[in-house]
């Protein structure tokens, strides 16, 4: 049986990058400026493949059971904060932005979106 992997990445006003939607194939080469955003796709994306084991711990019933929803987002705000540390550089920018990851494994999907919709930068 083959098995059927799939992998998106879409990013909104997020630093350099204005819009990008990123299917992942088998092999993936990434050109581009200095200061155009690579890293920070590549930054993105082991964030959210980060996620993906902790989610696997129990299985899917017992793990939404015992989630504890305001601590578990917590974690992951916390986790974003220490990778993009958003108002050091510019602690007056106002920031709105939404990045989006899909991950597909046959039948079993994950879909994670990080946005500030307000222009407040808190999430």
């Amino acid at each position: 049986m083959d098995e059927e992997i799939k992998e998106i990445l879409e990013i909104q006003d997020f630093l350099s990058i204005k819009y990008i939607k990123w299917e992942f194939e088998k092999f993936n080469i990434i050109t581009g400026d200095m200061g155009s955003g690579k890293s920070v796709c590549i930054k993105l994306l082991k964030y959210f493949e980060a996620i993906i084991p902790s989610l696997l711990v129990l299985p899917y019933e017992d793990f939404l059971k015992n989630l504890d929803t305001k601590q578990f987002y917590g974690y992951l705000v916390r986790q974003f904060s220490n990778i993009f540390v958003l108002t050091a550089s510019e602690p007056n920018k106002q920031f709105k932005f939404k990045v989006s990851y899909i991950f597909s494994y046959n039948e079993v999907t994950f879909d994670a979106t990080l946005s500030i919709e307000n222009e407040t930068g808190i999430f």
